[in-house]
């Protein structure tokens, strides 16, 4: 079971690995470039504030409150802290990014990033659903339109998912 389950487990290089992103600049000595700096900084800023929207869920839960936007919230953030990341990492190590191996920068570990960082805006439901959740039962926009009018629109759903 646990070979089966094995691609299920988690993944940091899936998350951006922000941590290692500003001693990777100092390292490079893209830290000096303004713009890298800037990039950088809006990287840690966004992923900071998603570990304090992060805590200030759990915070809630330990207290018995309800649960409120903050996992849609967090999912969105985490993919776009990502991205970010990944792009981050590639600006700093350039054309070596892609390489993997034991010469390669920090052993593959950027090119594991690069390629395993898309799978945050479609594990858990993608981007543009928790966009949906969030601009209606958040924002209390308007449902989208629904087009479902071929076979499957009659058939029987979860109870629970119908009252969303």
């Amino acid at each position: 079971m646990a070979v089966a389950n094995e691609p299920y487990k988690w993944y940091p290089q899936r998350a951006g690995r922000v941590d290692l992103v500003l001693q990777r600049a100092i390292e490079t000595g893209t830290i000096h470039d303004p713009v890298m700096r800037q990039d950088i900084a809006r990287l840690l800023i966004m992923s900071n504030s998603a570990q304090w929207t992060a805590a200030r869920a759990r915070t809630a839960q330990q207290a018995g409150k309800p649960q409120g936007p903050e996992g849609s919230l967090g999912k969105l953030a985490a993919s776009n802290i990502a991205r970010l990341a990944a792009r981050v990492h590639t600006d700093i190590t350039g054309t070596q990014a892609l390489l993997s191996g034991d010469d390669s920068p920090l052993h593959g570990v950027i090119a594991e990033i690069l390629i395993s960082v898309p799978a945050v805006s479609i594990a858990g439901g993608t981007d543009e659903i928790q966009k949906n959740i969030i601009s209606e039962r958040v924002l209390g926009m308007p449902k989208e339109p629904r087009f479902d009018n071929g076979p499957f629109r009659d058939v029987p759903r979860n109870a629970s998912s119908s009252k969303i």
